[in-house]
């Protein structure tokens, strides 16, 4: 279906060049300001070359749909805080989380050393700043908060679109893949 020219991996921490391509495919088919995508860790690393649709489908071995919604500024940083609270906090028992949720869509500063709660220091959504009275368009697949009341998601939408097709298809217009690790988020003195 197409080729990439990097190493497609998800093995790093707080995003993977594998995580990059699944938001930025996810983000560009629905035309939303954000995606999010689980962190998983099973599928094999990709080296540089040819991807085949057997390939994808290692990748995303699931049938799940895409879905679309809207979240208001402030459900979104709450979501977002929760979850670097999952990965990070000291007291192993609330860790939950395993890695930090991949996206697509924006720029996120935190400082680990900050109270959970209060980690986000800077975010931007489309090159602009974060508002918590802004509403954004948001897509995912395999994520569970777009009914979570906590978060405030509304307008859920399933669309009927299988994720695996739509990177499919995103890889062959795309082709050759150059996803890398990029400034989506930084994580102040983890470096």
């Amino acid at each position: 279906v197409g080729q990439t020219k990097v190493m497609l991996h998800r093995r790093d921490y707080f995003q993977s060049s594998m995580g990059n391509l699944l938001t930025d495919a996810m983000r560009d088919s629905q035309k939303t300001d954000i995606a999010f995508f689980p962190a998983w860790r099973y599928g094999a690393t990709m080296m540089p070359g040819k991807i085949t649709a057997e390939d994808v489908y290692n990748i995303v071995p699931t049938d799940g749909h895409v879905f679309t919604y809207s979240m208001g500024g402030k459900g979104l940083k709450t979501l977002l805080e929760n979850i670097l609270g999952s990965v990070v906090n000291k007291d192993p028992y609330t860790r939950v989380g395993g890695d930090m949720i991949r996206f697509s869509g924006m720029k996120l500063v935190a400082d680990l050393a900050k109270s959970p709660g209060n980690r986000i220091v800077s975010l931007t959504v489309g090159g602009k700043p974060f508002s918590k009275d802004a509403v954004y368009s948001v897509a995912s697949a395999h994520t569970r908060f777009q009914n979570a009341p906590l978060f405030g998601a509304s307008k859920v939408k399933d669309t009927g679109i299988v994720f695996v097709e739509e990177l499919i298809n995103y890889i062959r217009k795309n082709s050759p893949i150059t996803s890398a690790l990029d400034d989506r988020i930084n994580i102040l003195g983890f470096q």
